[in-house]
């Protein structure tokens, strides 16, 4: 029984953490280093963030999803079916957003800064809207997930 409890702690902290990081990060603490610092200084201080909180999210992914399925891998319903789907595709955007996008958008960051080319700065920011995109769908799916599990999930 203990083992239960320890398990559907991890999967609720690791929840949270990842939800309230990912929300944290996207509306709040990116966009405001851009209000408060010149350009390139919030340059550097976002680049050091998000490498930060993509190896965070993808340590808490592992963990919720881990955890989550131990949790249910006897007693599998619709919701907790479609739970971990919401979780996997999360942890998946995260997983190339922080180890495909994120490096490549650095390396034209710092390409564009050593060329001045106006072609890389307009393929960083390309990345960067996708990155973006895949960022604000995982914050959507693990809303999701923290809906589904206070609503029907009770373990």
């Amino acid at each position: 029984m203990l083992y239960y409890y320890i398990l559907k702690s991890f999967y609720l902290y690791a929840i949270a953490l990842w939800s309230g990081s990912a929300f944290f990060v996207t509306l709040f603490s990116a966009p405001a280093a851009f209000k408060v610092f010149p350009k390139e200084e919030a340059g550097r201080y976002t680049e050091f963030l998000l490498g930060k909180y993509f190896s965070l999210c993808f340590i808490l992914s592992m963990l919720s999803i881990t955890s989550f399925y131990l949790l249910i891998k006897n007693n599998l319903s619709f919701a907790s079916a479609f739970n971990i789907l919401l979780l996997l595709l999360a942890g998946m955007l995260n997983l190339i957003n922080g180890f495909y996008l994120y490096p490549k958008a650095v390396k034209l960051k710092v390409e564009y800064y050593e060329t001045n080319s106006k072609e890389k700065y307009d393929s960083f920011l390309k990345i960067h809207k996708i990155s973006m995109l895949l960022n604000s769908i995982t914050l959507l799916c693990l809303w999701m997930v923290l809906g589904i599990t206070s609503l029907f999930l009770t373990f």
